[in-house]
């Protein structure tokens, strides 16, 4: 075992106080302490603007976009000073070797050191180090997309190490800037994410700090070369798998890992710190932020907004106000969101699929005249025969609950002309009491199939129709699992469709049942109304290929 040298100490002398302030970005911050470090090379760091500041070589600047910067790392890099963003033009090592001052302060950490924005310790390690401390040979990998974030991490558990009372401290026997190895077997180790990291390594806990700014293709190769680790005893496994980042955009795995942690759909629980948690946000703060950065910046950065780049079917900002429910009912695969179905007249749009554990089996419900989800079922086991039965009982359900009619639809391209010819050859009283709906041809005629077509054409159209109900607010979007599917759901070529990874059956279903609209409007005048009213000007679409 070696010991700890003190010249691996941090801190040398810790002052507690309670009288003293000082000025950070949304004003003055109570100090905490004002603690005494161990000697370090003084660097000269120089601004374009003529500020200047002495500091160690890890001292942390805040750059665009809130990112950390360490003093070493920063030449050419645009800071946060009192004064706006300065570009820093010179970074200069002294030859001298002496202590410094850090403050440790209360918010969010932050205040201004010769007029420009720094970052104090913090104990944001401080769960990972009970862990490793009151458990034995427990290990623990910590890693971000860039080598500052890594160390920023490292220096927060070792700064609550070092001023942890002595009965608690284990001893060393590895202390340096990556990794931390306890003598009670357990160890704190650290790597920049890539496509290998960590990769045949045995671990107690994996902590990922902004997965979201990873490279998407690389994201993807760590999730995957962490499976082993993470499921390695099966269903007994205990590995935990700890997952922190700010939003950025809707493509990669963190967003897939948020949104479907979200509906419930991977073992992963969701924990948001909300904008309005976070002491003096204030109106004014807010404004002078989106002047500084813009609205979507903002949006992103500090309200968690997932802002898509790649050009998502409905509007981000929109997609972020709507509010799902849980289920007021749940019948096997089929969830109810509403309270009651009396008296409702509604539409059933079936999307089929193969049944083989990849895409799901898919019908959405929706009252016609509230434009309200009513229900939605979803299955992705089901043989196609199996899948007709639930359709019958779905409708069977509806009818003994008071629906007052019903229309229904199967899209019928390739594996839904299966579904069609047990629907034609069905003696069921609950089809013959329900409404098909099927396509017609331009002179109004029937078409020669049953069901409703899906052509590149009338895809495009029902997208269209889709976007236009949930943008205006005329339709209500209650499912979970249907609003995470529409996050993933962007421009593709000259239509639409699911991003790489993710699935797009429940949406798709929902452009089925938009496609029913016309003809059910020859039944129902609310409808026809609703639709001519929210589709009078295709250019309010906005969407250009």
């Amino acid at each position: 075992m070696k010991p700890l040298k003190e010249t691996q100490k941090k801190f040398k002398e810790t002052i507690i106080t309670s009288e003293w302030e000082v000025l950070s970005h949304d004003g003055w911050k109570d100090v905490q302490s004002s603690n005494k470090t161990i000697e370090y090379d003084v660097y000269h760091v120089t601004l374009e603007t003529g500020k200047t500041i002495r500091c160690a070589d890890t001292h942390i600047f805040i750059g665009e976009d809130d990112v950390e910067v360490f003093a070493i790392d920063s030449f050419g890099v645009n800071i946060k000073t009192e004064d706006g963003l300065s570009k820093v033009i010179s970074v200069t090592k002294t030859g001298e070797v002496e202590s410094m001052y850090d403050l440790s302060v209360s918010g969010d950490h932050l205040y201004y050191t010769n007029g420009i924005l720094s970052h104090n310790t913090t104990t944001l390690g401080m769960d990972v180090l009970h862990d490793v401390i009151f458990n034995e040979d427990y290990r623990v990998g910590i890693t971000s997309y860039k080598n500052a974030n890594v160390l920023d991490f490292m220096d927060r558990i070792r700064y609550g190490y070092e001023n942890l009372p002595w009965w608690l401290k284990p001893a060393v026997q590895v202390y340096n800037r990556f990794s931390i190895v306890f003598d009670n077997g357990s160890s704190i180790r650290s790597q920049v994410t890539s496509e290998n990291t960590f990769r045949g390594t045995s671990l107690n806990r994996i902590i990922s700090d902004e997965l979201a700014f990873t490279k998407p293709a690389i994201a993807d190769e760590f999730i995957a070369s962490l499976l082993p680790s993470l499921e390695g005893d099966g269903e007994s496994s205990t590995t935990k798998f700890n997952v922190i980042s700010t939003p950025n955009g809707t493509e990669g795995a963190f967003p897939s890992i948020w949104f479907n942690a979200v509906s419930g759909d991977n073992g992963f629980y969701p924990v948001e710190v909300k904008y309005e948690e976070i002491p003096n946000r204030t109106i004014d703060f807010e404004r002078a932020m989106i002047k500084k950065i813009g609205r979507d910046k903002f949006e992103q950065e500090y309200k968690n907004r997932f802002i898509g780049s790649g050009g998502t079917l409905i509007s981000s900002r929109i997609m972020e106000s709507i509010s799902p429910k849980d289920p007021v009912e749940e019948i096997g695969d089929l969830s109810i969101f509403v309270d009651s179905i009396t008296g409702r007249k509604l539409a059933i749009a079936c999307d089929v699929a193969e049944g083989v554990n990849e895409d799901n089996h898919v019908m959405q419900i929706f009252d016609i005249e509230t434009f309200e989800q009513v229900g939605e079922f979803a299955n992705n086991t089901l043989p196609q025969t199996m899948y007709f039965r639930e359709i019958i009982k779905t409708l069977k359900y509806l009818f003994s609950q008071g629906a007052n009619e019903i229309f229904y639809t199967v899209e019928n391209n390739g594996l839904g002309q299966g579904i069609m010819r047990l629907i034609e050859n069905s003696q069921s009283n609950e089809l013959s009491e329900a409404i098909l709906i099927s396509d017609v041809n331009s002179d109004g005629t029937p078409a020669k199939r049953l069901g409703m077509l899906t052509t590149g054409k009338s895809k495009l159209a029902g997208c269209m129709q889709f976007k236009d109900l949930v943008e205006t607010g005329v339709m209500q979007i209650n499912s979970k699992k249907l609003l995470t599917e529409m996050k993933f759901f962007v421009k593709s070529g000259a239509s639409f469709a699911a991003e790489r990874g993710a699935k797009d059956d429940r949406v798709m279903a929902c452009v089925v049942f938009c496609n029913m609209l016309p003809q059910i409007a020859n039944y129902e005048d609310v409808v026809h109304d609703t639709i001519n009213e929210v589709s009078e000007d295709d250019e309010l679409w906005g969407i250009e290929f």
